[in-house]
């Protein structure tokens, strides 16, 4: 079992926990539901991730869709890139400038890929 230890402080203190026969391992981040949660609250680890996983979709839309019509590929990026995108994006938005850039950029990419 691994759990990270949530805090704000810069010298987090260490805690020993066990479940009936196995100690729980201290771990710097861990995905729960999708959704990467680390030590230090940062959403960092997870928007990244979000940006990765969007572009790898779109790609594949991409090569698969060459000669749709933009309604279709409207469609395709409603069900398997948006969805990513928007997924719990009520917890974790993204206030610093350069995660929200990103996503932006990947938003960009999909409407070239619809409307090109």
């Amino acid at each position: 079992c691994r759990s990270p230890s949530f805090s704000r402080s810069s010298r987090a203190t260490p805690f020993s926990y066990y479940l009936p026969n196995t100690q729980v391992i201290a771990c710097p981040s861990s995905k729960y539901l999708g959704v990467h949660l680390t030590s230090d609250l940062s959403w960092t680890t997870h928007i990244t991730s979000v940006i990765s996983d969007t572009i790898h979709s779109l790609g594949c839309s991409r090569r698969n869709l060459k000669l749709a019509t933009p309604s279709v590929k409207r469609l395709a990026y409603t069900t398997l890139i948006r969805l990513k995108l928007e997924y719990v994006s009520s917890i974790w938005s993204p206030w610093q400038s350069y995660l929200a850039n990103n996503l932006e950029s990947v938003q960009n990419r999909a409407l070239r890929f619809i409307y090109n």
